[in-house]
């Protein structure tokens, strides 16, 4: 995952560790001192879980900010791993894999 074009001549871009807010909070938002950055993470297939997946990618792209782990929202940290369940976002699950349509190759 990569993100480009995050400091321009209008300001860095910002991320902020309050939940839903249209606006930075004060003493919650902090400001890109990149242009640009990438965050990876490998998973085993075997092991596949797409909330563990989407956890690790963003909690690295809070620390990227500056930002502590524990500071991003949304994370659900009840038990050894970090996960970032849609329904913390959308207010709904993922749908199973077999019920994702693959596209026709």
């Amino acid at each position: 995952m990569a993100a480009a074009n995050l400091t321009r001549p209008a300001g860095a871009a910002t991320l902020s560790s309050a939940r839903e807010a249209a606006m930075p909070v004060p003493g919650h938002a902090r400001k890109a001192t990149q242009p640009r950055f990438e965050v990876s993470e490998t998973v085993d297939v075997e092991q596949y879980d797409a909330e563990k997946l989407a956890g690790a990618l963003f909690t690295k792209i809070y620390n990227w900010f500056g930002f502590d782990a524990k500071d991003a929202p949304y994370i659900d940290w009840n038990g050894p791993t970090p996960r970032l369940p849609a329904q913390r976002i959308s207010e709904a699950p993922l749908p199973e894999p077999h019920e994702v349509p693959t596209p026709g190759y």
